[in-house]
């Protein structure tokens, strides 16, 4: 992963700039490691780390990107439905997010999905639509216990 931080100016305590910090940029590069196996197309089980490398940025402030652990496992009980749950975890801390998330096709042209996350607590709901092979069109929502409804709306074509 190449990782990249920008900041721009900042106004500082007059709100002028006169005092204020300047412009920075860092950079650094992270790396992933992590392993999918199949059975029969119907279950799917994962692990991964992400950060591998304990990776940092910034130079005054260095600030240790987290390293995470997460397990997952999917199963498609019928050709149509898809179902995840995945366990992750911080490294070095206690607390195991828990995510569970389901995905149905209705037809080639609609497909709905929802999830729910544990710590913090969020429920998600989305569905794409896609009129052509070319195009797709989604929308999500996604609930958070501190943060307003978040709406998504993407559109996608492909050429």
């Amino acid at each position: 992963n190449f990782l990249n931080y920008w900041q721009g100016n900042s106004s500082g305590t007059l709100g002028d700039g006169s005092n204020g910090l300047p412009a920075t940029t860092h950079s650094n590069y992270s790396i992933d490691i992590g392993v999918l196996s199949s059975l029969r197309n119907k279950v799917q089980i994962g692990a991964y780390i992400k950060n591998i490398s304990s990776s940092s940025i910034g130079k005054s402030f260095l600030q240790y990107l987290p390293r995470k652990l997460s397990i997952g496992v999917a199963y498609k009980p019928f050709l149509k439905l898809n179902t995840n749950i995945v366990f992750e975890r911080l490294l070095g801390e206690k607390d195991i997010q828990f995510r569970f998330s389901w995905e149905y096709m209705f037809s080639d042209l609609f497909t709905i999905r929802s999830g729910i996350q544990m710590k913090p607590g969020k429920l998600g709901f989305g569905f794409t639509y896609s009129p052509k092979d070319a195009i797709n069109i989604s929308y999500a929502l996604i609930t958070d216990p501190i943060l307003p409804i978040t709406n998504n709306l993407e559109l996608k074509v492909k050429f």
